[in-house]
């Protein structure tokens, strides 16, 4: 199985596919709203105009979508984290605020099988890549997803963030690899989200959740570490912690949204 994008996600679009040839239908629904999309608006700002392009052609948002997805131009952010082994900070950049609109956009990616979303996510984090590697003169050997259970993946049908990564870094000639996993801790077989967890519990909740995968080694690497949101942060402290302990040089991470 494709670990990326599973056999369950693929079966689901075939499946899509020909109840849409059973029932054909004149009129493509947004895949954020359920309205129909019809003609893209005009747009004035060349980053308006290649973000509604990107999304015209594979019509897949509707005109208020559209609007709202024109306002989500990047805005960086850089801010650092304490670790406790080794003592040393982590940089962690972020490409925008998790606002009402990209949190519906994230959630329709990561939960409602909008795949289709990642290469407009890539796009994003690719800018702040840029960003950062120029002005921050930064440089990486490796480029490594925070990982998400087997069965969460399964049930998603892909893995979004690796997918992410790998678009977002395609022209930064990065390597990609699972050099973590996360370890399955729920006894009733399926982990719970971390995003509506307090700082406390998160940081109680992940000790022994993220390990390094053995078969990868990142020993003298300068690893760049991706996830989609950052909120308190404990999750991108666990996994930096894990990837020094495993011998990196150095570790900095970059998410697509920012709660903190």
């Amino acid at each position: 199985m494709n670990e990326r994008i599973a056999w369950r996600y693929r079966l689901r679009q075939l499946s899509n596919a020909m109840l849409n040839w059973v029932f054909p239908t004149d009129e493509t629904l947004c895949v954020l709203c359920g309205r129909p999309v019809v003609e893209a608006p005009v747009v004035t700002t060349a980053h308006a105009h290649h973000q509604a392009k990107a999304h015209r052609d594979k019509r897949q948002m509707c005109l208020f979508c559209l609007q709202d997805a024109q306002r989500c131009a990047p805005q960086p952010a850089h801010q650092q984290l304490q670790l406790r082994n080794p003592k040393r900070l982590l940089d962690v950049y972020s490409c925008i605020p998790y606002d009402h609109f990209i949190r519906n956009l994230i959630r329709a990616w990561k939960y409602d099988g909008v795949i289709e979303l990642t290469q407009w996510f890539s796009e994003m984090v690719a800018q702040t890549l840029d960003d950062i590697t120029e002005t921050d003169s930064l440089a990486f050997d490796v480029a490594v997803p925070v990982p998400s259970t087997r069965d969460r993946t399964r049930k998603r049908g892909y893995d979004h963030v690796r997918l992410l990564l790998e678009h977002a870094t395609s022209h930064l000639a990065l390597r990609t690899t699972p050099a973590l996993v996360r370890v399955q801790t729920s006894s009733s077989g399926f982990t719970q989200s971390q995003t509506a967890k307090t700082r406390d519990d998160r940081q109680s909740g992940l000790m022994r959740v993220y390990e390094h995968n053995k078969q990868i080694s990142v020993r003298g690497a300068r690893v760049l570490l991706m996830d989609d949101i950052v909120t308190t942060g404990a999750t991108l402290v666990a996994c930096a912690e894990r990837l020094y302990r495993a011998g990196a040089v150095s570790v900095c991470a970059i998410v697509i949204a920012r709660v903190l």
